[in-house]
């Protein structure tokens, strides 16, 4: 499966699942008052450090600053 999305489109499967998950916890952090460590859970990261450094590769901030500059008000 994964040959053949790489086909269709050019990019890998993990890339395209990781960009959907950051995407997603993107979402939740702009419109939910939901813990960081819940939202890493919910995009199915156990490891909170480990999502806190894939954010910051991905939106080149923490998802705190993430939160703060684009969150609720």
């Amino acid at each position: 499966m994964s040959r053949a999305y790489w086909a269709e489109t050019g990019n890998g499967l993990s890339d395209y699942i990781l960009r959907y998950r950051m995407e997603l916890a993107s979402y939740l952090l702009r419109s939910t008052d939901k813990k960081i460590y819940e939202i890493a859970q919910i995009i199915g990261y156990q490891a909170v450090p480990h999502f806190i450094k894939l954010f910051k590769a991905f939106t080149n901030m923490t998802p705190q600053e993430f939160r703060d500059r684009t969150g609720l008000c």
